[in-house]
């Protein structure tokens, strides 16, 4: 058990870093005009009255869910972007393979964010390498993700519109991570058969049954009334493939062109973020929105409960 200084201390490092979370949101939301804010206040409280402490039991072991300051800001550009841009498909290109695992965590405030500013029940949905290793890193870290910052609240800062103010009365009381994933999407990620990012990696060779597989969970979140938002995010592996016969067009554009061709050109109803390495250049961004992410040199990663 820990000494009361060691206890003091311990709490004051993560009100520290949960402050400097929300700081980052806000003011990048600020900067850019996003009217939702994140609140800490009752966080804090509760972990200065003792409770909740038992899900910050990993914070100090590893990294993984832990959010930086460059990752909220590249989610934060990524909301703006999917709440006033209408373009389906948008590229964060980011260098580093950690910072991408890490942003497209933090994408799933783009949920209870956008449900506040539109009502609508946005669904993000990880397409990722199939193999185990990788699905149990990703459901680790989504798992601590929400272990560190699901009960921080989001506010909106203006009024919603008419056809916006009938939410998820539960929901609007307190809005947050957890309360947007129980009450306004209470059909669970795991409940979906989502197809590996390897599969459909070179889209002229993808089989039927991937095919079906896409097709049903459009078709599942749709018939849910969700707005499904699938977050590709590549990895060093397919950076290093090489481009499939006399086609340079980079693997994330064709990703997106299968796509939407398997959900039909007269659907408008759902989005697609892809994370990969190089930035696209401009003739490729007729149709696509891109962020660029910087690698976050300003936070420690945490060492020790002192």
């Amino acid at each position: 058990m820990p000494t009361p200084t060691a206890h003091h201390k311990m709490i004051a490092n993560l009100t520290a870093h949960l402050m400097e979370v929300t700081q980052a949101f806000n003011d990048r939301a600020t900067q850019i005009g996003l009217p939702v804010r994140l609140d800490e206040t009752q966080t804090i409280e509760h972990l200065k009255n003792g409770l909740d402490l038992q899900h910050y039991v990993n914070f100090w072991k590893h990294t993984q869910g832990v959010m930086r300051v460059a990752y909220i800001r590249t989610a934060v550009d990524c909301i703006y972007r999917l709440w006033k841009n209408d373009r389906i498909y948008g590229h964060v290109s980011a260098a580093w393979e950690s910072s991408r695992m890490t942003s497209s965590l933090a994408l799933q405030w783009a949920g209870p964010a956008l449900y506040l500013l539109t009502g609508k029940k946005i669904l993000p949905l990880l397409l990722m390498n199939n193999s185990s290793k990788a699905r149990q890193r990703a459901e680790l870290e989504l798992f601590h993700f929400f272990q560190y910052y699901g009960k921080l609240a989001l506010r909106r800062t203006i009024e919603p519109d008419s056809q916006n103010r009938h939410l998820d009365l539960v929901f609007d009381t307190y809005p947050s991570l957890n309360s947007y994933r129980s009450q306004v999407l209470p059909s669970t990620e795991n409940s979906f058969a989502i197809p590996g990012l390897d599969q459909i990696d070179d889209p002229l060779h993808v089989s039927d049954s991937v095919r079906r597989k896409l097709l049903h969970l459009y078709k599942q979140t749709i018939g849910k009334g969700y707005h499904p938002l699938l977050v590709i995010r590549q990895g060093d592996e397919q950076k290093k493939r090489p481009a499939i016969g006399n086609n340079t067009t980079p693997a994330i554009l064709r990703i997106f062109s299968w796509i939407g061709a398997e959900f039909g050109p007269q659907n408008e109803d759902f989005r697609v973020i892809g994370f990969s390495p190089p930035a696209l250049a401009d003739k490729d961004l007729l149709h696509i929105w891109q962020v660029k992410q910087v690698r976050d040199i300003t936070s420690p990663q945490p060492t020790g409960k002192t």
